[in-house]
């Protein structure tokens, strides 16, 4: 059985939440830019956490956008 992650391109919660109630993701992976933000990744990260399953930010970017993806991991137990 192979894991499977996506959503980095979805920005719409209602999407995450079907996409993790259907079981079509292992780990979900908000980006932080599409999906508008801290805020929107971390309710996000408590849908999966609800569902059971992982999340692992993601972003095109690299450089200074670390940050927020620091304080993204430092809040999310999931």
């Amino acid at each position: 059985r192979v894991p499977v992650a996506g959503g980095e391109q979805d920005t719409a919660l209602p999407q995450f939440d079907w996409m993790l109630r259907a079981g079509v993701l292992d780990v979900v992976q908000p980006d932080m830019y599409y999906n508008g933000g801290l805020i929107r990744a971390l309710r996000v990260a408590r849908a999966a956490a609800a569902a059971g399953r992982g999340i692992a930010p993601h972003s095109p970017d690299a450089g200074r956008a670390a940050a927020a993806f620091l304080h993204f991991a430092s809040v999310v137990p999931n």
